[in-house]
């Protein structure tokens, strides 16, 4: 069952929506760690094959959608408050 969404918006805009979200008691969070720091030790190039992980750690939001957690009136919330800001 999923429990996220999860989409990828420019590092400019994601604090921007999730604080609007947040102040509208929405969940959200941007949780998605990297794994250069794990690979980092004994390999020279290990932040070459990570830069996509380390780019995204920086621009992904998850939005919680567990099914018997939300309704579609906070979906349509969530979308709304979103597209006021993009």
């Amino acid at each position: 069952v999923p429990w996220r969404f999860t989409f990828r918006i420019g590092n400019n805009k994601r604090a921007t929506i999730v604080n609007e979200l947040r102040k509208n008691n929405l969940h959200v969070s941007t949780w998605y760690p990297s794994l250069y720091p794990r690979f980092k030790a004994g390999s020279n190039s290990s932040s070459d094959i990570c830069e996509v992980s380390q780019v995204l750690s920086k621009e992904l939001v998850n939005l919680w959608i567990a099914p018997n957690e939300i309704s579609n009136q906070r979906i349509m919330d969530i979308c709304n408050c979103v597209n006021k800001i993009i």
